[in-house]
């Protein structure tokens, strides 16, 4: 890796003698010849008349204090030299590292890449190409009334990535959004980070690429970004070519109202598709393609209570960036800082709101401070010794502050940015300013792969829009992480999914029982592991390979590639898909997923938040999202499920294989098989088990879950009953009765359903067929009709 350093040569590029040098400063013109703002000594720049010809190459830069060639620049004085008036300061000759110098050609190099030089037609060329990078927008529609837009660019990098690499697999992303009022450098910063100026082959190779990046901006008065773009960091780690880093760039959230440069271009260009499209030229049907393309994908949302687009921009893109990105860099200017007080407590705040308006994430982003266009005389460039200071000079407005008090915890890391006039300085700082981002998202990525919750982009983009679904209509009411993505990414099929379904909804209803006092963690731990266990039991006996061995040994081995060796050890081989890796998995996610904990604030404010959030964000949040204070999960019923859990399982496995053993001393020889016998006998028992738990918890509601309602099984053809429950045909055949005289298939009449508090019998008897290849035929009223007959 090539550094921006002192002496380093660098050819000149086509475009490097089109920009006129940095002029000096007012303060610098304002100096006399020979002397400097802080006395050190520059070389002389002669004075030159306006009548004076002309006759120097356009493409020829010239010396600052001479009329020779320009080769050096110096990012303090700001100014161009040749190697001669360079030597004629004692400061330049003693590398004084205040004085930073690099080869004319190399700034030029980074200037153009940094801070280009537009022309009007240039600059609006490209803030028309940016568009490509919209993620999301807020817009007035064609009926005047607010719209959230969203486009296609999060699944469009996913799948440019994947190409680049020749990746196959899936890809997981990283977000850092930037935040900040406007002229805040966001979209500089990130432009330089996707660049590394730090790395000259880096600088050449993005220059000689097609990579979008961000646009700067250069009228004062106007904002350059609108909306929330979204950008792929070009460089990939190689270590792990599945992550992929994104930038979003924010517009301000203040600044809703005054239309910026890249409306203006995006006005433009809709004006350009709506004539494209009344001409029906030819030679526009590739642009349009891609434009509609892009601009077209189907994902409007009408926003009929935000009122204004100032109000929605500032309420709307906090939730969406905050509770999906990994880092979040909020940039202010250096100036800012004598009202660092008021701005920190403006960032607090924005934090604060955005995290109330979700509940149950894993992960909250890590926050950067960066102070933009810091004065060259900083010394505290060290962003551990930025962070030292500014906590210690603001600790007593922290201490009195009441915002800045309670939420000081959020302030991570500060960081000084220079102007991008000392080229040396500004680079290193870059280089910093990305290894934090990287750092944070990296830490980021651990604790959501340790939880669970590291999703692949394609996941991650849906639950995106799951947000937006949410907010449009509900934006009182907090998006819930955890339910949102068993929405979309539930439990693979098999038991687990069944066994965790049906713990859901018994511990709801538990939950908002109409009775005073809801049961224990005790009394629901013995009123719903006897079904677990006689659920396990007919699902063994349904099984093509018939284990033998007692039920609770069976319960800890494979329902695959059960082995004897294993069965008799009491083990089961390390890819064995277990009854009782099925039910764990299933307790787990009712213990991080679904149950609420305990802790009551002091104003009688309950905790909602799930015990996988809890461990990693210390947040007690209520129903409405509000953080009333911090501390970890407390459950009392999940303490008491896990204290009895194993030991009524044990207990629930012993007492069906005891049942199991007195029907074998009674077996009829020659009537019945011992198989059948055993089967019958935990089929009774499992009855008998999910009447009992009906009756316990009497809200207990199954009909939802996309399995059978009696073997929890959703992998199979499920039968809707009249009362809404599901049956498979296995547990039809046993729940109903056989229809004779049919000569194609199978039959079966059921005239009730007992998983109810009280039975429910209907009106007429139900007909559930199955065809000979096994499928369940549609019912034909006609024919249920005839044989009610």
């Amino acid at each position: 890796m090539v550094h921006l350093q002192a002496q380093t040569s660098l050819p000149m590029s086509e475009e490097a003698a089109e920009s006129p040098p940095h002029p000096p400063s007012n303060a610098e013109q304002s100096q006399p010849p020979g002397s400097s703002d802080n006395g050190e000594d520059r070389p002389f720049k002669p004075e030159t008349t306006e009548d004076a010809p002309s006759t120097a190459d356009p493409d020829r830069v010239i010396c600052e204090g001479c009329e020779n060639d320009g080769e050096k620049y110096c990012g303090k004085c700001r100014q161009i030299l040749c190697t001669e008036c360079w030597a004629g300061l004692p400061l330049h000759r003693r590398n004084d590292p205040r004085h930073p110098v690099i080869p004319y050609e190399q700034y030029k190099l980074f200037k153009d890449a940094i801070d280009p030089s537009w022309t009007e037609e240039q600059w609006m060329h490209h803030h028309k190409q940016d568009l490509f990078t919209l993620w999301f927008s807020i817009d007035r529609q064609q009926d005047g009334k607010l719209g959230l837009e969203e486009y296609p660019r999060l699944k469009q990098l996913a799948v440019q990535h994947r190409r680049e690499l020749s990746f196959q697999s899936e890809c997981y992303a990283q977000l850092a959004s930037f935040i900040g009022d406007t002229r805040a450098g966001k979209s500089t910063l990130i432009r330089s980070l996707m660049q590394r100026p730090w790395d000259i082959e880096s600088l050449k190779s993005i220059a000689a690429s097609s990579v979008m990046l961000p646009i700067v901006g250069r009228d004062v008065s106007q904002p350059t970004s609108g909306d929330v773009h979204l950008y792929k960091a070009p460089h990939v780690d190689a270590t792990q070519p599945w992550m992929l880093l994104l930038y979003a760039d924010s517009e301000g959230f203040y600044d809703g109202s005054q239309p910026s440069a890249a409306k203006v271009a995006k006005d433009s260009v809709s004006a350009q598709l709506s004539r494209a499209k009344a001409d029906k030229k030819p030679e526009h049907a590739d642009w349009m393609e891609e434009l509609f393309s892009f601009f077209n994908p189907g994902s409007k949302r009408p926003l009929s209570s935000w009122g204004n687009r100032q109000n929605a921009v500032k309420e709307l893109f906090p939730r969406l960036l905050y509770n999906f990105s990994d880092v979040i860099v909020y940039a202010m200017p250096s100036s800012a800082t004598q009202k660092i007080e008021a701005a920190l407590v403006k960032l607090v705040e924005w934090a604060q709101n955005s995290r109330e308006t979700a509940v149950n994430r894993v992960v909250l982003p890590h926050l950067i401070v960066v102070l933009n266009r810091s004065p060259a005389i900083s010394s505290d460039w060290d962003p551990a010794e930025t962070t030292k200071r500014i906590l210690t000079q603001h600790k007593s407005a922290a201490e009195s502050n009441r915002v800045l008090r309670t939420y000081r915890r959020l302030f991570s890391q500060f960081i000084r940015v220079p102007e991008t006039a000392n080229p040396t300085l500004f680079s290193h700082q870059l280089q910093r300013l990305d290894l934090m981002i990287k750092d944070a998202a990296c830490d980021a990525e651990k604790t959501k792969t340790k939880a669970n919750f590291l999703l692949p982009t394609s996941i991650h983009n849906r639950m995106v829009s799951m947000a937006f679904d949410h907010y449009k209509d509900r934006e009182d009411q907090p998006f819930d992480f955890l339910e949102s993505l068993f929405l979309h990414n539930p439990l693979k099929e098999g038991l687990s999914r069944g066994f965790f379904e049906l713990l859901k909804a018994a511990e709801k209803a538990n939950r908002m029982s109409a009775a005073d006092i809801p049961l224990s963690g005790l009394d629901f731990c013995s009123a719903i592991t006897p079904v677990i266990c006689s659920t396990v039991a007919i699902d063994a006996c349904r099984s093509s390979t018939k284990y033998p061995g007692r039920l609770q040994d069976i319960y800890k081995g494979s329902t695959m590639d059960f082995l004897h060796a294993n069965l008799h050890a009491g083990g089961a081989s390390k890819t064995a898909v277990t009854y009782q890796k099925q039910v764990a998995e299933a307790v787990d996610s009712l213990f991080d997923r679904v149950c609420e904990c305990d802790f009551i604030g002091p104003k009688g404010q309950r905790c909602i938040t799930a015990r996988l959030a809890h461990d990693n964000t210390y947040l007690h949040q209520d129903k409405a999202g509000k953080v009333f204070s911090y501390g970890t999960f407390q459950s009392e019923f999940v303490d008491q499920l896990m204290m009895r859990w194993n030991d009524e399982i044990d207990e629930s496995m012993q007492m069906l294989d005891e049942m199991q053993s007195a029907s074998n001393a009674v077996l009829k020889p020659g009537r019945e098989s011992e198989s059948e016998a055993r089967y019958m006998v935990f089929w009774a028992a499992h009855c008998a088990n999910l009447r009992e738990l009906y009756s316990v918890i009497p809200g207990l509601e199954v009909r939802s879950i996309e399995a059978c309602s009696w073997c929890l099984r959703g992998d199979t053809s499920l039968w809707p009953l009249s009362c809404g429950h599901k049956v498979c045909w296995q547990c039809a055949r046993l729940l109903g009765d056989p229809v004779a005289g049919v000569t194609e298939g199978e039959v079966v009449g059921i005239r009730g359903c007992d998983l109810h508090r009280d039975e429910q019998r209907f009106e007429a008897c139900e007909y559930i067929a199955r065809g000979k290849g096994g499928g369940a035929i549609p019912r034909d009223p006609a024919r249920e009709k005839k044989r009610k007959r």
